[in-house]
């Protein structure tokens, strides 16, 4: 099924890289489904998504940005399900993402020896 996927990602124009990383993340999640359940993933269930997701999260520690990508992939694998009539439903959604807190870096760089003199102007003008 995994190279039906990849055939799937190839005809909508997904660029080799694209393709290369939504395999190895369905690969990880069809390793994690059989290790959970014992079974083989034929079909997605958004039980086992947010399942998965938590496990990412909590367990594995992975970062939001890396827990997206994945959900992209199955995102995109629940899509193939879908048009190649083995799935009926959308399990997983845009919303099912953790939002990013986006990092701002400051320009200014201030030592401890710039507050220090800082504070010292300042005890100098109180007097």
């Amino acid at each position: 099924m995994l190279k039906e996927f990849e055939n799937y990602l190839l005809t909508e124009g997904k660029s080799k890289n694209t393709i290369q990383s939504y395999s190895r993340h369905i690969q990880l999640y069809f390793n994690w489904f059989n290790d959970s359940y014992g079974s083989q993933c034929n079909k997605l269930y958004r039980e086992n998504i947010l399942e998965y997701k938590a496990y990412l999260k909590n367990i594995k520690k992975d970062d939001a940005k890396t827990i997206n990508a994945k959900l992209a992939a199955i995102s995109k694998f629940n899509e193939f399900l879908i048009n190649t009539n083995r799935q009926s439903d959308m399990v997983i959604n845009k919303k099912d993402n953790i939002k990013i807190q986006q990092q701002y870096a400051s320009p200014a760089t201030v030592t401890k020896k710039d507050v220090e003199e800082f504070r010292q102007k300042e005890l100098e003008t109180l007097v």
